[in-house]
């Protein structure tokens, strides 16, 4: 079990949770895990598991992208393009991990589409 002081990337850079629509099986909010291990993940932020485009990934109704959850509360979208990588250094893979160190750049979130 993590604790906050585990999570030295910072509360605003990490994801808790995220969308997952009926796209993915099921539309439920759920956790993340971003290792590269499709087994291992509750929500799947690994290259195998592009947003909108598999069972165990990411997923919405909304055009472009998923809102997701960071540690500090804050809701954010991601894009469907947003950079991954099969070696977990893409943005997608580090804005799900807790303490890989690496800085998050100022666009891996943006302003998505109106809710209500």
């Amino acid at each position: 079990m993590a604790r906050i002081r585990d999570v030295t990337d910072g509360a605003s850079n990490t994801t808790i949770a995220g969308e997952r629509s009926k796209i993915s099986g099921v539309g439920i909010w759920a956790g993340v895990v971003s290792n590269r291990f499709e087994t291992d993940a509750v929500t799947d932020a690994s290259h195998r598991s592009p947003i909108n485009h598999s069972l165990t990934g990411y997923s919405s109704e909304h055009n472009g992208g998923v809102y997701v959850v960071l540690l500090d509360g804050s809701v954010r979208f991601v894009i469907d393009s947003i950079d991954s990588r099969a070696d977990g250094t893409g943005v997608f893979q580090r804005i799900a991990g807790k303490s890989d160190g690496a800085a998050t750049p100022s666009d891996a979130f943006t302003k998505g589409p109106k809710l209500f």
